[in-house]
């Protein structure tokens, strides 16, 4: 029973510097900066490479590569949620969502959150201003 303890510790850690520990870094640790939709371009370059939230309104979704799974906010954001198809999916044209992620690409045209994973909206939101 004692090695027990011990097993499970070292398994809980290994998760956490494997990919499980990303998801749960992108849903609860700080993230740099906030931004609504509209300020991104402008407002987002220098937090390039760091994590940021943005609200948005979803244009589109992306299903057709099941491990690059899609998410399109308005101005040309794309969010690549992975292999994480159920959440792309519950992402409706028209729904207003959170999306936390680490801004890969900020140019005009080319606004990339990867890896993004869709936020709570409860969740505290203080966009940039």
């Amino acid at each position: 029973m004692k090695h027990l303890g011990k097993l499970s510790i070292l398994l809980c850690v290994v998760l956490q510097l494997t990919g499980c520990g990303q998801g749960w870094g992108l849903e609860y640790s700080d993230s740099a900066a906030h931004f609504n939709e509209d300020a991104v371009l402008e407002k987002a370059k220098p937090y390039v490479g760091k994590k940021i939230v943005v609200k948005g309104i979803v244009t589109r979704q992306d299903l057709s590569n099941p491990e690059n799974c899609k998410v399109y906010l308005g101005h040309s954001i794309c969010c690549n949620m992975g292999d994480l198809q159920r959440m792309v999916k519950g992402c409706e044209v028209g729904d207003t969502i959170f999306v936390g992620g680490i801004l890969k690409n900020c140019e005009e045209g080319n606004v990339l959150l990867e890896p993004a994973m869709k936020r709570d909206p409860k969740a505290e939101f203080n966009p940039v201003e």
